[in-house]
């Protein structure tokens, strides 16, 4: 299942475990994920996600989805154990979305993108990242208008897929 993952899409589930470890959480939360896909602490590589671009067209900033998030609340605390911090039932379906979202699109891993567009859609998240302009039917538009505008010719791809071993 992981092995799906781009490794932008795994940094930002390590950043969420670091999240969740930072307020003493023994589960990540989908809230932990908002943190770990606008985490700076990979330098330039976040800005370049697929996530990151998304927010950049959807005219949201990293500044506005910290505010915007600080100080929600945990819904459970339990004892941490710093060496076991795994993911919650909701994180867990959390990934399922975004399994789901990967099919949907036809894509063969699971992104960045693919992890915003899941936090559409979560059953508490959702009503938070829409007050920021973050829905799923927008989010999904922005992605399509942003791949439109990278694909690259037909014959350009075909070269490149011919001299790829």
């Amino acid at each position: 299942m992981w092995a799906k993952l781009t490794e932008s899409a795994k940094s930002t589930v390590y950043y969420a475990q670091e999240e969740a470890r930072r307020l003493n959480r023994a589960e990540v939360e989908p809230e932990q994920f908002v943190y770990g896909l606008v985490s700076t602490q990979t330098g330039e590589e976040v800005e370049n996600t697929a996530a990151a671009r998304l927010l950049v067209a959807s005219g949201v900033s990293r500044a506005l989805v910290l505010q915007h998030f600080e100080g929600t609340p945990p819904l459970n605390r339990v004892e941490v154990d710093f060496k076991n911090v795994q993911l919650s039932d909701r994180s867990r379906q959390l990934i399922d979305l975004a399994f789901a979202q990967q099919r949907r699109l036809g894509d063969g891993h699971i992104g960045t993108e693919h992890l915003l567009l899941a936090l559409t859609q979560e059953k508490v998240l959702h009503e938070k990242l829409a007050g920021l302009g973050l829905d799923s039917a927008g989010v999904t538009r922005r992605l399509q208008e942003l791949r439109a505008a990278n694909q690259q010719p037909w014959w350009q791809v075909w070269k490149r897929s011919r001299l790829e071993p």
